[in-house]
C-alpha cells in the first residue's frame, strides 16, 4: 500500500533531556581579572564552563540552578561575550568590560 508505519513518536528512554541554560544579567558587567561575577538566569546546572571571551573561568561556583559565580580570568583590558556552558546547551552572551 506504499505507507510506511511509525510507532511512537517522542524519546521514551526515561531520561529527560537537559534545559536549555538561558543568561538574564551578569553582577557587575565591568572589573578587573579576579573580579567575582554572578551570573543569573534560568537552568544553570550542572555548569560545566564559564566563558570570558575565549578564556575558560578556573573558578566556578554553582549557587544555585539560577545563579553562578565565577571568577573573571585574566585578560587584556576590553569586552568580552560571557557564556555559560551545561550539558543542555551555551547561553547567549552577557557583555563584560575588562577595566585596565
Amino acid at each position: 500500500d506504499g505507507s510506511t508505519g511509525t510507532t511512537g513518536g517522542g524519546a521514551s528512554s526515561g531520561q529527560s533531556v537537559p534545559s536549555r541554560p538561558v543568561l538574564s544579567r551578569i553582577s557587575p558587567s565591568a572589573g578587573a581579572p579576579g573580579t567575582w561575577v554572578t551570573l543569573a538566569g534560568t537552568h544553570l546546572t550542572p555548569t560545566t564552563a564559564v566563558l570570558f571571551g575565549a578564556v575558560k573561568a578556573a573558578t566556578v561556583r554553582q549557587v544555585s540552578s539560577t545563579e553562578v559565580q565565577a571568577l573573571a580570568p585574566p585578560h587584556a583590558p576590553g569586552t568580552v561575550q560571557v557564556v555559560l556552558r551545561t550539558a543542555g546547551g551555551t547561553t547567549a552572551g552577557k557583555r563584560f568590560v575588562y577595566l585596565p
